[in-house]
């Protein structure tokens, strides 16, 4: 893959995990998703979404600076060993949102993306055009 396509996907890559963070950082916004999209499984998403930004076992490797700073790479890994933890603990059926938001599974991703969310937010979302150049 050339480097300017590489930048745009590693941009593209973390921004997706931002809007990530921030959905799975606020109980207000799961349940407005609910609201908004009620055949969704809202709580499934949120287990979903997280594998189909990173799709690996082990995330190292796999985001490299400048897109990402050392400290978000950390994030990352943090919040991955996490959400991998809660994603075998729910093999089966993960509740609807209301519930879900109710349990220890819940409690662990959300305190996890909070932290990684405040990691990401020193630098904010990256504008597409600036990985390109």
């Amino acid at each position: 893959m050339n480097e300017e396509l590489e930048r745009s996907l590693q941009t593209t890559l973390r921004n997706n995990m931002i809007k990530y963070f921030q959905l799975m950082s606020s109980r207000e916004a799961q349940l407005s998703y609910q609201r908004e999209v009620p055949i969704a499984q809202v709580s499934a998403e949120l287990i979903c979404q997280w594998e189909d930004i990173v799709p690996f076992d082990d995330p190292s490797g796999h985001f490299v600076p400048p897109a990402f700073s050392m400290e978000e790479l950390d994030a990352i890994r943090e919040f991955h060993e996490v959400w991998n933890d809660v994603r075998k603990s729910c093999r089966r059926k993960v509740p609807r949102i209301e519930k879900f938001q109710m349990t220890r599974e819940w409690m662990r991703l959300h305190v996890s993306a909070r932290a990684a969310l405040a990691v990401f937010d020193r630098r904010g979302p990256q504008p597409a055009e600036q990985a390109a150049s």
